[in-house]
């Protein structure tokens, strides 16, 4: 062990060859005759170490029941991996930080039992097991009490005392086991993600992540944050591929960023990550990029791909019934995603573009445009439901569509209904607008009560609309009183990428729906303005953020 060099990585992608997991494998493993799927990750980088410990976890798993699949087998190898001894004898994990990303249903759970009962009763650790969701956390609590108290040389050793009768406890959300080992006492504590779930726990050696695609950096600190005083803390991220614009995962900024450093091949960091063979994009040619897509997700050999456990824990029927229903764009993202192992990660900040010039935006602005037409309005929300914006696009004398934003506020669905209510009466408007599939998609059922018609825009039409208001900034085509709002919302709006190529905005989900409101705009008047005549010049306001101290029937449009 003393001549490796523990900085190197050793792997970096898949295919890699008769040297991965070569048979015989050990019997705590054995054979897997209805096993097809493909064992070795996509992607994965690790450094070299003494993986023993990972046999002793599997080794575990098979005295207990839970024998595990090779890829089970060689990630335990790869999480327990250690350093060659330091002069005190003492060894470090080689990877302190471990990352498995894989499509649903092919038991990494699995994964995360085997190394608590390996931490409780082998090592006396003090470990933290959290899931976003009870129903994940509670299951492994359960199957770890009944892999307990199946097999007397573990209930044996369980913690029992005043308070804590049976050795292990479940309550509410929260379920707790302690084991004596020798004078110590090691003990898992197993629940939902809360700040208080380390109190009390001077020193925490593994901090089990479930569910990361629903981590915060809070969440993420509160408990790692207790790990500083133990010797060798390990930290675990398990999870499956999110798709960063839909609300269940707006909170997988943490799984991205330990993704992108997995995919550099970061220093001390195991990371694997399975997935169905995948173009790369091409946006010169999006047409054929769409193409190669979906002939890669109708590959009938994707299923075993992606899922290292096709064949006994994933059903290609399952996966065939999904698909089968899988219609909406998002819906075919989250199946992709479910079981392609396709994920769709929110851009690194510090990396992302600017969806054209700054310059280019500021070269547009026009603070006494002379327009000719009919007015567009369109209504977008946050995703949060806090923030409306509405916006309103109309033709210019100099062939541009000039848009501005006359309202972005935090009120109810009531008050944005009467004030939308008085603005048609002032201006009948050609159209209004909302995206079909968005938070402010409740206004057409309260306006139409009201006597109005709301258009709501499909995905296919806010797909155009988006690339439209795009393709007439960069020519030029746009005119704007030059509000800070919208300059402040291009610089950290992004684009949302759609399974044919094409995208949408993400802004609802960034605190910025003035975006879409614009946009949608600008594709209305487009559609429904027609070029009548003149028509009296907006109000300037360059500044709509304090509505509370604006007269609304004076605002900017």
């Amino acid at each position: 062990m003393a001549d490796l060099d523990v900085r190197s990585p050793v792997r970096g992608r898949a295919d890699l060859g008769d040297d991965f997991l070569p048979k015989p494998w050990p019997k705590y493993v054995g054979d897997w005759p209805r096993l097809t799927g493909r064992q070795e990750p996509a992607f994965w980088s690790g450094f070299e170490g003494d993986e023993t410990d990972g046999d002793v976890a599997a080794n575990i798993g098979f005295e207990v029941g839970h024998r595990c699949m090779p890829w089970q087998w060689w990630s335990l190898r790869k999480i327990l991996s250690r350093l060659p001894a330091d002069e005190d004898g003492f060894r470090l994990w080689t990877h302190p930080d471990c990352l498995l990303i894989i499509p649903r249903q092919n038991g990494k759970t699995e994964i995360a039992i085997l190394l608590i009962l390996l931490g409780l009763f082998v090592f006396g650790e003090k470990i933290i097991y959290s899931a976003q969701r009870w129903a994940t956390a509670e299951e492994v609590y359960d199957r770890l009490i009944e892999i307990i108290e199946a097999h007397p040389w573990l209930s044996d050793r369980l913690n029992k005392r005043v308070g804590l009768k049976d050795g292990y406890s479940k309550e509410k959300d929260r379920g707790v086991i302690e084991v004596r080992i020798g004078d110590e006492i090691a003990e898992v504590r197993i629940g939902l993600r809360t700040a208080d779930l380390g109190n009390g726990l001077t020193k925490l050696d593994r901090v089990i992540f479930d569910e990361a695609y629903k981590l915060t950096p809070a969440q993420k600190i509160a408990l790692t944050g207790a790990q500083l005083a133990a010797e060798n803390p390990q930290t675990i991220y398990l999870s499956t591929p999110p798709v960063h614009w839909l609300p269940k995962y707006r909170d997988c900024h943490v799984l991205a960023g330990l993704r992108r450093l997995g995919l550099a091949r970061s220093s001390e960091l195991f990371f694997a990550e399975w997935m169905a063979e995948r173009p790369e994009p091409d946006e010169r040619n999006p047409e054929e990029y769409a193409r190669l897509l979906k002939a890669a997700r109708d590959n009938p050999d994707a299923a075993r791909q992606a899922n290292p456990s096709h064949g006994v824990i994933h059903r290609q029927r399952d996966m065939d019934r999904e698909k089968r229903q899988a219609s909406s764009p998002d819906e075919v993202a989250l199946y992709c995603a479910d079981y392609l192992g396709w994920g769709e990660y929110p851009p690194d900040e510090q990396d992302r573009p600017l969806p054209f010039p700054l310059e280019a935006w500021r070269d547009m602005t026009e603070t006494a445009p002379v327009l000719v037409g009919d007015r567009v309005i369109a209504v977008h929300r946050s995703l949060d439901r806090e923030w409306w914006a509405i916006a309103a696009g109309c033709r210019t004398a100099g062939g541009k569509v000039h848009l501005e934003v006359g309202y972005l506020r935090r009120v109810k669905l009531p008050q944005v209904a009467l004030f939308l209510a008085i603005l048609i009466e002032m201006w009948d408007p050609a159209a209004i607008i909302v995206d079909g599939r968005g938070p402010a998609n409740v206004l057409v059922a309260k306006m139409k009560d009201l006597g109005f018609e709301v258009l709501e825009a499909n995905t296919p039409q806010m797909a155009k609309a988006c690339g439209g208001f795009v393709d007439a900034a960069l020519a030029g085509e746009l005119s704007h009183v030059g509000q800070p709002i919208l300059e402040d919302a291009i610089k950290v709006v992004q684009k949302r990428e759609l399974p044919m190529g094409d995208f949408v905005w993400n802004d609802a989900e960034l605190g910025v729906p003035q975006w879409t409101a614009v946009t949608l705009a600008h594709w209305g008047t487009q559609m429904f303005s027609e070029e009548v005549g003149e028509s009296p010049a907006p109000a300037i306001s360059r500044d709509v953020q304090n509505l509370d101290e604006v007269d609304l029937l004076e605002a900017a449009f």
